[in-house]
């Protein structure tokens, strides 16, 4: 007993030295944790600003994460609500020649801005300043065009050359008449009997690119630099501190916030989702409709008048010269 009793002390001590070691060895590795990730975030800044700098007025940040655990159709729902019915968003698959899955897959929901035609009548929905403003157009397709007409993306290196942002909707069939009004005006246009949209185009500043082949996940989050920023981003000399990298830091840091909110609805547990049923045939066509609603001398009427439309259009072209050799044969 005599013996033991140094040696326990010994041991009490050394036991002892290792509990009062082991908050600082934790407190050690938590501030050099810290210290990466500041340094990271510092030189991910002095991109940021270097892209900006460099005329870009449009720069992306992005995060990539695996997609082991996460499909397309699970991103989906994780970011769009399953009773959300009217707040836009998109999933786009692609299938390659015919029965394999294409490479990327994209989605995108809560857009900032979105153009809203019918008819001649635009509604441009701005949802970061929260207004609404209706004009009447001649030709609503230069809307978006206008809109977009003096963005210069930055290219960053890490990113797929692939959809990483922008314009995502649809231009319906009488859209041609915002071109051609004066041969085919909406007056002329037939009943409207689905009351949806003539176009409606939103945009997407957060996106999520599914890289199929490397099993990567892309969560982008795009940086739209105002006058200040841009005038900031061309005379900034660097300094951490100046006005100019203040103005800057402010549009980094909003967009890092919505990366950040991005990352984390996605990285939070799936929802649930119940199987789906397949009971249709996938192998035959569907019926045909059982009655039409034109006739059959209104549909040979209107390919007439769709052929003169465009041989008057092109006839006086060389290119126009085939093509009334064509249509004639048809």
């Amino acid at each position: 007993g005599a013996v033991g009793s140094p040696v326990r002390e010994a041991a009490a001590a050394v036991a002892a030295t290792q509990a009062a070691s082991a908050p600082t060895a934790a407190a050690a590795a938590a501030s050099s944790a810290s210290q990466v990730c500041s340094t990271a975030e510092a030189a991910d800044f002095e991109a940021f600003c270097s892209h900006a700098g460099s005329g870009a007025n449009i720069v992306p940040l992005f995060q990539r994460i695996f997609s082991d655990q996460l499909t397309p159709v699970l991103a989906y729902r994780a970011l769009v609500q399953h009773n959300d019915t009217q707040s836009p968003s998109f999933l786009l698959e692609s299938v390659v020649n015919g029965d394999q899955q294409g490479r990327y897959s994209f989605v995108g929901a809560s857009p900032a801005l979105e153009v809203v035609a019918k008819g001649h009548k635009v509604t441009l929905l701005d949802h970061q300043a929260s207004t609404r403003h209706v004009s009447d157009e001649s030709d609503p397709l230069e809307v978006p065009l206008q809109l977009s007409r003096n963005w210069q993306p930055a290219k960053v290196d890490g990113l797929p050359e692939v959809f990483t942002g922008g314009w995502v909707g649809y231009a319906g069939y009488d859209t041609v008449r915002y071109v051609y009004g004066s041969k085919i005006p909406f007056s002329a246009a037939p009943k409207d009997d689905r009351h949806l949209p003539d176009m409606h185009l939103a945009l997407y500043n957060d996106v999520v690119v599914f890289d199929q082949a490397t099993k990567l996940i892309y969560i982008i989050s795009w940086v739209h630099l105002d006058a200040d920023a841009q005038a900031a981003a061309s005379s900034s000399n660097g300094d951490s501190g100046s006005q100019d990298s203040e103005v800057l830091r402010a549009a980094y840091d909003e967009g890092k916030q919505r990366l950040r909110h991005l990352v984390q609805r996605l990285s939070s547990p799936p929802p649930s989702l119940a199987p789906a049923q397949v009971d249709m045939a996938l192998t035959q066509l569907p019926a045909p409709p059982g009655k039409s609603n034109v006739t059959k001398q209104q549909f040979l009427d209107a390919v007439l008048a769709a052929k003169e439309y465009i041989l008057v259009r092109r006839s006086s072209t060389p290119a126009g010269q085939h093509m009334l050799l064509s249509l004639a044969a048809t």
